[in-house]
């Protein structure tokens, strides 16, 4: 397991930026990754380019990671939690560019309506600012 939540983390480290804390992160990724039976297979059909393929079963376990994280509450993401944990990332030099990429990936995410879709649109967004180098 230690293995297959390394992958995860390193997966899903751009959107540590709504995690806050990588600890709690990690744990909260190995707890969904557990319930929802994520397999490194999984984790490998997302890793490996620099485009995001990622699919109903991933998109969910975001989700799950997101509700623990106190990011995503149901089908709504909290913006008052993104806004915090940008703002800290951006004043911290962890991620300069944190408080401007929050808030367009929030705009992009927010107008979905399910709670798998809404942490995917929220994952992808991150990933292509990070990509095109908008969030340093």
């Amino acid at each position: 397991m230690r293995g297959l939540t390394f992958g995860l983390i390193a997966v899903f480290a751009v959107i540590q930026m709504v995690a806050g804390n990588a600890e709690k992160w990690k744990q909260y990724t190995e707890e969904c990754a557990q319930e929802m039976e994520i397999t490194p297979e999984m984790i490998a059909e997302v890793q490996g380019t620099d485009e995001l393929r990622v699919d109903r079963t991933i998109k969910c376990f975001l989700a799950c990671a997101l509700e623990k994280a106190g990011v995503l509450e149901g089908d709504k993401l909290r913006k008052d939690v993104i806004d915090t944990i940008a703002q800290h990332m951006e004043e911290s030099g962890e991620m300069p560019g944190a408080v401007r990429v929050a808030n367009k990936c929030y705009d992009e995410a927010v107008v979905e309506t399910e709670r798998c879709n809404v942490a995917g649109a929220l994952m992808k967004c991150v990933h292509h600012e990070k990509q095109a180098g908008l969030a340093d």
